[in-house]
């Protein structure tokens, strides 16, 4: 794997996580207003986001697999970084629609 073409995954990467994450508060914002159902669809589409981001960091690990060292670069540490970032922010809206949605029913039953 060429120079370019390992640079060109770590900033997959970064845009993909970066993505992922913006999505993922756009999820977060048709929660509060109520909207549900069109926060887990857009939940469903991080979920697809980050699938691609599984196949860009499977392209390291088969590189390393083969025999070929991988560059260990701030650059490659910032990418993985912010592809946790994503994660752990999906996670936690997820968990956040849930809890909109339990309040937006207590609200209702006032």
């Amino acid at each position: 794997m060429s120079l370019a073409d390992y640079e060109a995954i770590i900033f997959g990467i970064i845009s993909t996580s970066g993505n992922a994450k913006s999505t993922a508060y756009e999820a977060l914002r048709e929660a509060k207003q109520g909207n549900f159902s069109q926060a887990r669809e857009t939940l469903k589409e991080v979920e697809t986001i980050l699938g691609g981001l599984h196949t860009q960091q499977m392209a390291l690990i088969q590189k390393e697999t083969n025999g070929e060292a991988n560059e260990f670069s701030v650059l490659l540490v910032h990418a993985l970084d912010i592809m946790m970032d994503s994660m752990a922010v999906r996670d936690m809206i997820n968990e956040l629609v849930d809890l909109y949605e339990v309040v937006d029913k207590l609200k209702g039953k006032e």
